[in-house]
C-alpha cells in the first residue's frame, strides 16, 4: 500500500512525512542528521553571566557613550598632544636626526665611542607652576639631603644608646659581683677574728660607718681606725651571704654619703678592686669565687680550680 504524500510549503523548504528536501523531493537519503556538528554549529554560544536588567544596561551604554563622546577643553587636549608628542621618538625623516647618523649615531645604542653613554636622550621636563627653572631639582635634593641627615642622626642616636647601655649593663653586674665578694670577704676575715679589713674597698661600705654616725646604745667597741667594728653586731657565718645585709639602725642620708664616697663609678677602678679582691679571697681564704666554694688548702685549689677568669670556668 502506498503511503499518499502531502507536500506542505514552508518558506523555501517542502515538508513531509520522510523528511526535509530542500527542493521538495523526499526520500530517506534526504533525511537530516540531528546527531552531525551542523546542528549544533547553528546554536548560539550564550555565554553565562548576571543578569542584567535593561534600564541597567541602557544607562551603562549612555555613559559608555557619553565618555567617548567627551570633549575636552583646550588646555586639556594641549596637554594630550604634549604627551603623546614626547612619546614619539625622531625619525629618519628628520634633519637633526640624519646628522646623528653621519656623526655615528646608531638608534638603540649608547653615545660615545664605545657606546658607553646613555642610550635614551633626556627627558623634557615642563614646569607647570611659576617655580623658576631648576627649582624644583634643587628642593628635592634638599629633602632628600634632609633625609638622608635625619636618618644618619638616627642611626647614631642608636647606637650610642645601644653603646651607653652596654656599658651600663656591664657596670652594674660588675657592681653587683663586687658587693658579693665584698660580703664574703667579711664574713671568711670574721671567720677567722679578722676585725677591720685588709683594704678598705675589700669589705662593703655600710659596714665602714665612722663612729659619730652610729649610737652610742647600738654599739660595741671601736676599732683604732676610728670605725666601728661588726663584730659585736654581726655573727660569724657558716654560710656565705646570698642577699644584701642592710643595716636600719643607721641614717639614711649618712649611709647615702657613705655609699657615694666608697661606690667606684668608672668601670675601670670597679673591675680593679674586683680583680684585686678575687685574688685576695683566692690567697688568703683558698676561696673561689667563679666556683662558689672555699678549698680546704692551697694546692687543692690550684689543682680543682679551672683559672683565675670567669671565661675559665664556663
Amino acid at each position: 500500500m502506498v503511503v499518499p504524500f502531502k507536500p506542505v510549503k514552508c518558506g523555501i523548504q517542502v515538508c513531509g512525512y520522510f523528511g526535509i528536501s530542500e527542493f521538495g523531493s523526499v526520500g530517506m537519503d534526504d533525511e537530516v542528521d540531528y546527531m552531525s556538528d551542523a546542528i549544533l554549529n547553528e546554536i548560539e554560544d550564550v555565554k553565562p553571566g548576571l543578569f542584567v536588567s535593561r534600564d541597567v544596561q541602557r544607562q551603562r551604554t549612555v555613559e559608555a557613550n557619553r565618555r567617548k563622546n567627551k570633549c575636552l577643553s583646550k588646555s586639556e587636549k594641549e596637554i594630550h598632544h604634549l604627551k603623546e608628542g614626547l612619546k614619539k621618538k625622531v625619525g629618519p625623516e628628520n634633519k637633526g636626526f640624519s646628522l646623528l647618523s653621519k656623526m655615528g649615531y646608531v638608534p638603540g645604542k649608547g653615545l660615545g665611542k664605545n657606546a658607553t653613554g646613555i642610550a635614551d636622550p633626556v627627558s623634557i621636563e615642563i614646569p607647570q607652576g611659576r617655580e623658576g627653572l631648576g627649582f624644583t631639582s634643587e628642593k628635592n635634593e634638599r629633602m632628600i639631603f634632609r633625609k638622608s641627615l635625619e636618618q644618619q642622626i638616627q642611626m647614631a642616636y642608636k647606637d650610642e644608646f645601644r653603646s651607653t647601655m652596654a656599658v651600663r649593663f656591664r657596670q652594674n653586674r660588675l657592681n653587683r659581683q663586687l658587693d658579693v665578694a665584698r660580703r664574703i670577704c667579711r664574713d671568711l676575715d670574721l671567720k677567722e677574728l679578722i676585725e677591720t679589713p685588709v683594704h678598705e674597698s675589700f669589705w662593703p661600705p655600710v659596714d665602714l660607718v665612722p663612729t659619730e654616725v652610729i649610737d652610742n646604745g647600738k654599739c660595741g667597741s671601736i676599732s683604732s681606725n676610728g670605725f666601728k667594728s661588726v663584730k659585736d653586731r654581726l655573727p660569724v657565718r657558716t654560710v656565705l651571704p646570698q642577699e644584701e645585709d642592710v643595716n636600719e639602725d643607721f641614717p639614711d642620708n649618712e649611709l647615702a654619703k657613705l655609699d657615694a664616697k666608697h661606690a667606684d663609678c668608672d668601670y675601670t677602678s670597679i673591675q680593679k678592686n674586683f680583680i684585686q679582691l678575687l685574688d685576695y679571697l683566692r690567697s688568703r681564704h683558698n676561696y673561689c669565687f667563679w666556683c662558689s666554694l672555699q678549698y680546704p688548702s692551697q694546692s687543692e685549689l690550684l689543682e680543682e680550680c679551672p683559672g683565675e677568669d670567669e671565661d675559665q670556668h664556663e
